[in-house]
């Protein structure tokens, strides 16, 4: 019945008339209300379709054409797509700049027309969005288009002769319906007019009426396919003893689904086939985009033709399944319904009752839903994903260079998250923001003692020898005490210990430490084989299992060199220069080189004589300069929380006259965290000559990584972001781990946190490839939510801690967190593991990072390209270009993708950005240039050879029977012509393959062998 009124079989909601989504599927048990059988069910009889469809959205998916489209996700298709609301809910298309802007639709037969709903972006109130303007601190509420206050409707009945039909000086924008009463096949809105400077923005552009039924079948992004039969797969029992609940899933948009309300959505009787098969793990856009509902961002222009208003509404997700044989639901017993990661915020129904809610990305939930199962029968499990409340409102880079499009600033306003989710200067926005059901989904039964994360702590004093420490949490969650014995086994270590839990409560067991001869140990990449043990854990109360896990575990000991002279805590570190005895007036601090991008800056400076009497405190002083408003005397105020910052170059001084000669013998200085790698400690008796008295050098000895007492070449990649819509399974994830193997590197450095899923940690040990870790702040910016940020951070840290490819954890990238959160993140990982914590991922151990463009490669060995630096890098890159497979499928099938064009642009190649391709342009060109140079002048030198080699060549053939010289070029091959005319060939030697390779070559002249 769709394809007999025009509309594409899997345009089942859209095409009602009149009538709202969720009006429709809300009148019966989902579409079949609304169609009939039918429509639906082959085999069923029905009446024969009425000759004209019924009053419906005639533009819904159509033809349409513009004027002009502003470089954004609003393609002129947007405005035709049926997701029609009023400000950044809706999706819709965005003119350039100007007045005059049209949009014509085709409705691709003569209609009957009875109204026209224009639903525009913008209405009365919302200001001017300044594009040009940062959007690092965008919300993602603003409105970035105008209304027409002036505009026509136009018809037409052969898209040639247009009649006017609409005209008006006085738009109000929001929603605004037109009645007609006309015949056309084309319609035209023009707008004379806008409510600001804003381009006009058109949310909306719908046809109501009737057409022909045999008009053409179109669909469209928001028409999902209605399923013949909406039956998942049968649940299966993992060999873990778990219930994995990735498949089956079906998700909609809220303003789809037939009810808001959970308890609803999760009975038993809702009919999801018009909903769409959802991928799990995934997201919202993974699951568009493998369903063929949206194309796939990463390729070509299509990130322009996915709609940020993906990341402004709520998605339903939806799993009807029947509890498989094998799951222990027998009386004691406790069934866990576990999430490893969602985005932004779930709220979960479980047969009709709320279980939970989770939020943000990286913490896991685990919801006892024992009293919430049906004993038999079928389980309805909904789940509410919400978007993050401040999404940002980025742009796409495009021919101009542009790099610093993103809204990646406003993300730590919905912290913990993905920081790079709104962009970044290296990457696009991710339109839905990653929401979704991002990471794995399961059901586990267990007795009242459930198992925690265990930690496994290894000490390798020499090669023959492992000291192993297990330390196995164990929660109780009945509502008594429990006695529970806690084993743990693998290779040659059995133990166990029994311990009392009490109600509601976790008990750490800490068995004692376990020597293992012989050990198989664990090697990074090149090092030695990445051995693994498999560690059995069970927890029992009397004779019954109550759980069980197994884990893989490395046997290795991470250990670390370096030296920090200065370590900066809650924004302040105190440094003492002890002085052989002195007597001057004048006491100079001079500093030489910076230790951060900023200048010196001290909270104080303080001159003690021999009874630690500070001598200095509420003198005259002075500085060369002064920075941020903090003049020298702060530093000498006697105030320790007021201080002086110098200009942000080296070789600044602050200094203080005492009044009069006076004897001293130490200086204390406070640091603010710019600190001074090196400076002296200089005195004067007239202001004017100095003498040195002290020199400091600050400069940290940057980390060194030691594996079971080795030190180990940190050689590797900084991973940024798996993948844009996260579609990063097993095997995809092993694959691109183990292709770092084939690299020869040691170690992946996960970027902000952007990467964490239980397969990276899974390939890394398998592997041998270290893994650097990072908390999801960056330049000292102060989070929100530190509760949340701290609660995911301790849960990220317990999940991952026994995986023998955990070396480090960072706490900020490109700076250090705030104290609060600093201090709190290092107490984490040092009471959770043995591994080392660190603030700053650029910083501190941490030599540097960049540079991000091409530059000679000479300049690297110089030290030119670091600045003159030598250490650890945190991260560094420029601009490349991947395999032609690789670029064909980045610039799309309709591209040739040279000469550089649009698809380059928005994927990456942005002049005004760190990455500034134009050198390495510049290089390629310059290459290329002395290339074409050497193969211009080889053509010359060979075509003087093959005329010698010709002479050479008639000279052999007058001996006719003879075997010729060699050539003059060294060939061993002549050819010539016999008088027969027929090619001849001579060589001089008889293999198979050289005669193949001289006839092939029976054209040319001389073919050396």
């Amino acid at each position: 019945m769709a394809e007999e009124y025009g509309i594409a079989p899997d345009v089942e909601r859209a095409e009602v008339a009149a009538v709202s989504r969720r009006h429709v599927l809300a009148a019966g048990t989902g579409l079949l209300a609304g169609f009939g059988l039918a429509a639906v069910l082959p085999g069923v009889a029905s009446a024969a379709p009425a000759a004209v469809t019924p009053k419906t959205d005639l533009a819904l998916f159509r033809p349409v054409q513009v004027s002009s489209t502003a470089y954004a996700a609003t393609p002129a298709e947007f405005a035709v797509d049926g997701l029609a609301q009023v400000g950044v809910r809706g999706s819709g298309w965005r003119a350039a700049q100007g007045d005059g802007q049209w949009i014509v639709v085709d409705l691709q037969a003569a209609c009957r027309i009875d109204s026209v709903v224009l639903t525009f972006e913008a209405q009365p109130g919302d200001p001017a969005f300044d594009a040009a303007a940062s959007r690092s601190r965008t919300s993602g509420a603003e409105v970035q288009s105008s209304y027409a206050t002036a505009f026509d409707l136009d018809v037409s009945g052969d898209g040639r002769a247009w009649r006017t039909v609409h005209h008006t000086d006085a738009g109000t924008g929001g929603v605004v319906t037109i009645p007609l009463s006309v015949t056309a096949r084309w319609v035209r809105f023009t707008a004379s007019r806008r409510s600001t400077t804003n381009p006009l923005g058109l949310n909306g552009f719908q046809v109501f009426g009737s057409g022909p039924q045999n008009r053409p079948a179109v669909h469209g992004w928001t028409s999902f396919p209605l399923r013949p039969h909406a039956d998942p797969p049968a649940l299966a029992v993992a060999p873990d003893g778990t219930v994995p609940l990735d498949s089956g899933w079906v998700l909609t948009m809220d303003d789809w689904a037939p009810t808001g309300d959970g308890k609803a959505l999760s009975a038993s009787t809702v009919d999801t086939r018009g909903w769409l098969p959802a991928t799990v793990p995934g997201t919202v856009l993974a699951s568009l985009v493998e369903q063929g509902q949206l194309p796939d961002p990463v390729s070509g222009m299509n990130q322009l033709h996915v709609p940020e208003a993906l990341s402004r509404h709520a998605w339903w997700y939806r799993r009807q399944f029947g509890l498989p044989r094998g799951l222990d639901t027998s009386p004691g017993r406790h069934v866990w319904l576990e999430f490893d990661g969602v985005n932004h915020e779930a709220r979960i129904w479980l047969n009709g009752a709320e279980i939970g809610t989770q939020s943000h990305p990286f913490g896991r939930g685990a919801f006892d839903v024992t009293a919430a199962l049906r004993r038999s029968g079928e389980q309805a499990l909904a789940v509410k994903i919400s978007p993050m409340p401040r999404p940002g409102s980025p742009g796409d880079k495009g021919a101009d260079g542009s790099s610093w499009v993103d809204a990646g600033g406003t993300m730590f306003d919905n912290s913990p998250t993905y920081l790079a989710v709104s962009g970044w200067d290296w990457m696009p926005a991710v339109r839905d923001r990653a929401s979704g059901i991002w990471d794995h989904v399961r059901l586990r039964s267990t007795g009242a003692a459930v198992l925690g994360d265990v930690r496994a702590d290894t000490k390798v004093p020499d090669a023959g020898t492992a000291e192993v420490t297990l330390t196995v949490p164990v929660r109780n969650a009945a509502a008594t005490a429990q006695r529970v014995k806690v084993s743990a086994a693998f290779g040659p270590v059995s133990v166990s210990s029994t311990v009392t839990v009490p109600a509601g409560q976790t008990t750490d067991v800490v068995f004692p430490k376990q020597v293992v001869k012989n050990p198989k140990l664990w090697w990074p990449n090149g090092y030695g084989d990445p051995n693994l043990y498999d560690l059995t854990l069970t927890a029992a109360i009397g004779a019954a299992t109550s759980d069980r896990r197994t884990v893989k575990i490395g046997l290795r000991e991470i250990g670390y060199q370096y030296d920090l002279p200065i370590v900066i805590a809650d924004g302040r570190a105190t440094q003492t220069v002890d002085l052989a005895p002195q007597t001057a007036r004048f006491v100079r601090m001079q500093g030489l080189k910076r230790a951060t991008s900023w200048g010196f800056s001290l909270w104080t400076m303080s001159v003690l004589d021999s009874s630690g009497a500070d001598v200095a405190q509420g003198k005259p002083s002075s500085s060369l300069s002064v920075a941020d408003g903090n003049p020298p005397e702060r530093a000498f105020d006697g105030d320790p929380n007021t201080r002086w910052t110098s200009a942000y170059d080296d070789n600044q001084w602050l200094q203080v006259d005492l009044g009069a000669a006076t004897a001293f013998d130490k200086v204390v200085l406070t640091w603010e965290t710019a600190y001074a790698a090196t400076f002296k400690i200089q005195v004067s008796q007239d202001g004017g000559t100095w003498t040195d008295a002290a020199s400091v050098d600050n400069s940290p000895k940057p980390l060194t990584f030691l594996v079971n007492g080795v030190k180990i070449f940190a050689r590797g990649g900084s991973w940024g972001w798996d993948e844009l819509p996260r579609r990063m399974p097993a095997e995809r994830t092993d694959a691109v781990v183990a292709m770092h193997r084939d690299m020869n590197f040691t170690l992946i450095r996960n970027w902000v946190g952007s990467s964490y899923r239980q397969e990276l940690f899974d390939a890394c040990d398998k592997y041998g490839i270290l893994l650097w870790n990072e908390f999801w702040d960056g330049w000292s910016t102060d989070p929100a939510n530190h509760d949340i940020f701290l609660a995911q951070a301790k849960d990220t840290v317990l999940r991952y801690r026994h995986h023998a490819c955990a070396t480090v954890w960072f706490g900020c990238n490109e700076g250090t967190p705030p104290p609060i959160i600093d201090n709190a993140l290092r107490d984490i990982v040092h009471s959770s593991t043995d591994l080392l914590y660190q603030g700053n991922s650029a910083g501190g151990v941490i030599t540097g990072d960049g540079p991000y463009y091409w530059q000679d490669p000479k300049r690297y060995f110089t030290g030119e390209a670091t600045g003159g630096k030598a250490g650890f890098w945190s991260e560094i890159g420029l601009p490349t270009v991947s395999v032609v497979e690789s670029m064909r499928n980045l610039v799309g099938k309709d591209d040739p993708g040279w000469p550089i064009g649009a698809p380059w642009f928005l994927h990456d190649w942005s002049t005004g950005g760190n990455q500034s391709p134009q050198s390495y342009l510049a290089a390629i060109d310059a290459r290329w240039r002395r290339r074409r140079a050497w193969r211009s002048s080889a053509a010359r030198r060979s075509s003087s050879t093959t005329r010698a080699c010709a002479r050479s060549s008639r000279r052999g053939t007058r001996n006719s029977g003879t075997t010729p010289p060699a050539c003059c070029c060294g060939c061993r091959t002549r050819r010539g012509t016999a008088r027969s005319g027929r090619p001849t060939t001579t060589t001089s030697t008889s293999t198979a393959a050289t005669t193949a390779r001289a006839r092939a070559a029976s054209t040319t002249t001389c073919r050396p062998t």
